[in-house]
């Protein structure tokens, strides 16, 4: 809610296939709700919030749609010139990759913003060092120093099953439980 007065979202359609059915509100906003129309929803209930005031440097980590709720709180990292952010984030490939084009200009445009971007398995048109950075999946220990900072901030968001992998490489890395922080949209991180 950066100008105090209503939300921004940005909502993945999912078509389902023949394991799952199409997604129930992603179907209905898709195609009943149109860029700029107003929804009455709840506010967010969750405390995955960066510190605006803090100093110290943010790696922030993302997995598919796990992108959406990152460049919100990117937008609001970067607004201190002096805060280093790291961003890494890993798609399929370019045909999932949302956001994108507003990742690379955020890049562009900020002195103190590095992104990182994975495509797991890039599709015959994906470029190299343009689309994507990396292929295979997100590997923390290749990434060393450049996420390796002192008293960062490491937030997660993406499938369970990604972050779990996340946070297991971070701690391995000696990252203290305290600076790694992460949104769950269903039942906990370390639930069995």
């Amino acid at each position: 809610m950066p100008n105090g007065r209503s939300y921004r979202i940005s909502v993945k359609r999912e078509d389902g296939d023949a394991s799952r059915p199409p997604g129930y509100v992603s179907s209905l906003l898709h195609e009943h709700v149109n860029a700029g129309d107003e929804v009455r929803l709840a506010a967010p209930y969750g405390t995955f919030h960066i510190d605006v005031n803090a100093k110290t440097p943010i790696v922030l980590i993302s997995g598919g749609v796990g992108l959406t709720p990152m460049v919100s709180r990117l937008r609001r990292a970067i607004q201190d010139p002096q805060r280093q952010v790291v961003f890494v984030h890993g798609a399929r490939n370019g045909a999932v990759h949302a956001m994108r084009d507003r990742l690379r200009q955020t890049a562009a445009t900020y002195g103190n913003f590095r992104a990182v971007v994975y495509y797991e398995n890039p599709l015959p048109g994906d470029i190299a060092g343009q689309d994507y950075d990396r292929a295979g999946f997100i590997d923390l220990h290749e990434l060393g120093e450049l996420i390796l900072l002192p008293n960062a901030d490491y937030y997660i968001c993406g499938p369970i099953p990604f972050m779990r992998l996340q946070h297991d490489a971070l701690r391995a890395m000696d990252v203290p439980e305290t600076r790694i922080h992460y949104e769950v949209f269903g039942p906990d991180l370390f639930e069995e």
